[in-house]
């Protein structure tokens, strides 16, 4: 998998169903995509819709790069691209987790919500314990979101 031509530029974001879960607010993921897509202006932003996403929300995430929707599970995907991406971002998923190893070549960042925007207390507690988890992940090219700023709430 390593021998794969890694695409600068090209960056891939995992999507996850938070706002059909009714962990977070359309507005607040719509602002992280933003800061996220700042972070990479100039890149061509591909976002992998999860399949629990309702299509409706994924309309309003046409601003940050392509979405992307599939039946297939995102791991089997990479298996089959051409050409790799240079960085994939996700909240805390799984996918991210999995696939570190088998692609040393790419840099995974995993993107912490704020606890506040969290709209449930049960999946605060949750996210709480598996964010303490991806906190202790030391793979070479796996870590938190490099752009700090987007822990600071605007006035």
């Amino acid at each position: 998998m390593y021998k794969r031509q890694v695409q600068k530029g090209k960056v891939y974001f995992i999507g996850s169903p938070l706002i059909e879960l009714g962990h977070l607010s359309l507005e607040k993921q719509l602002e992280y995509l933003g800061k996220i897509k700042d972070k990479y202006a100039g890149s061509e932003i591909f976002y992998f819709a999860h399949r629990r996403e309702r299509q409706e929300n994924l309309e309003k995430f046409s601003f940050f790069g392509k979405v992307i929707r599939s039946d297939v599970p995102f791991e089997e995907r990479m298996e089959k691209e051409n050409e790799l991406p240079e960085v994939i971002v996700s909240y805390l998923s799984s996918v991210l987790i999995n696939l570190t190893p088998v692609y040393p070549n790419i840099s995974f960042y995993y993107f912490p919500l704020m606890n506040e925007d969290i709209s449930s207390p049960a999946y605060l507690e949750n996210y709480l314990i598996v964010k303490k988890g991806f906190e202790k992940i030391s793979e070479f090219n796996f870590n938190r979101f490099p752009v700090r700023e987007h822990m600071i709430k605007e006035k």
